[in-house]
């Protein structure tokens, strides 16, 4: 296996987290947080503001069709959801555009989704940082595009070769680069000085027993990205994937899914079904909007 580290220090475009993000990031996690001074902050990103602005108004912030200022926009949501909004405007802006095979559309349907859902099993699992569980979702297939940008033709092959054999995709990465695309996400994480959590999370969920010390979150990002990719959200080239995927969720998730009365992730999932029918309904709406 290749050292992620080295792998992505080797690679050309290096995306950047964007400095107004973090900052705006800093000040909505202190305890007296002023919305004025983050709007303040986020107006220095002009890009950043206006997409902002149109995603306050859109069915994901139920918002309505008029438009706002970034200083309505925040001031209408909050300091929760402002967070979530500059998480969500932050990631779309490191990953702006894709080279064909690959769709930015369903990338971003596939991070968005799984960000939703994360969220939900988080709350309903008393998982205290559903926030993290949000973020971890929405980039936790960065790696994926960043190998797209870079490595465009290794990566197209791949992809055709996924599609073929009716592989998943991330399998078809790791024999092609002899890393998996995960492990690229969690290096890209760690660069930009995201919480050591939060990357661990994401380079271990396709595998959430074997994490160190994080393995609810991370069995909590491999769960949505199944319901996601369950209500068509996959990435163009998803093969058909493990069908047997509950068998992958760590022992303290199961114990909090019976703690809430069901039986198995299976039982729980039916009875989330509105929920989840409702995820991809917002997903649509956003990026229509």
């Amino acid at each position: 296996m290749v050292a992620a580290d080295q792998f992505v220090k080797e690679l050309e475009t290096i995306p950047a987290m964007p400095q107004v993000a973090l900052t705006a990031q800093r000040l909505l996690g202190e305890a007296d947080v002023s919305l004025r001074q983050v709007a303040d902050v986020i107006a220095r990103d002009p890009g950043i503001s206006a997409r902002i602005c149109k995603l306050a108004s859109s069915p994901l912030f139920a918002g309505s069709a008029r438009e706002y200022t970034i200083h309505q926009a925040v001031l209408r949501i909050g300091a929760v959801e402002t967070r979530r909004l500059v998480t969500t405007v932050a990631a779309m802006n490191v990953v702006p555009e894709l080279p064909e095979p690959l769709s930015l559309l369903a990338f971003w349907r596939l991070g968005l989704g799984t960000a939703l859902a994360a969220r939900r099993l988080a709350e309903d699992l008393s998982f205290d940082r559903p926030d993290d569980a949000y973020m971890a979702g929405l980039m936790h297939c960065m790696g994926e595009a960043i190998l797209a940008v870079n490595l465009s033709e290794r990566f197209a092959k791949v992809f055709r070769h996924s599609r073929r054999d009716h592989l998943e995709l991330a399998d078809a990465i790791e024999q092609e680069f002899g890393i998996a695309p995960a492990s690229i996400t969690a290096q890209l994480l760690r660069d930009w000085g995201l919480p050591p959590e939060l990357a661990e999370a994401v380079q271990f969920y396709p595998r959430p027993t074997e994490a160190p010390t994080e393995r609810l979150l991370a069995g909590i990002v491999f769960s949505a990205n199944r319901i996601s990719r369950a209500l068509g959200l996959a990435l163009e080239a998803d093969g058909e994937g493990d069908e047997d995927w509950e068998a992958r969720i760590p022992a303290e998730m199961s114990e909090r899914v019976a703690a809430l009365g069901y039986d198995d992730m299976t039982s729980y999932l039916l009875r989330k079904l509105q929920f989840m029918l409702d995820v991809e309904d917002l997903v649509h709406a956003t990026f229509c909007a």
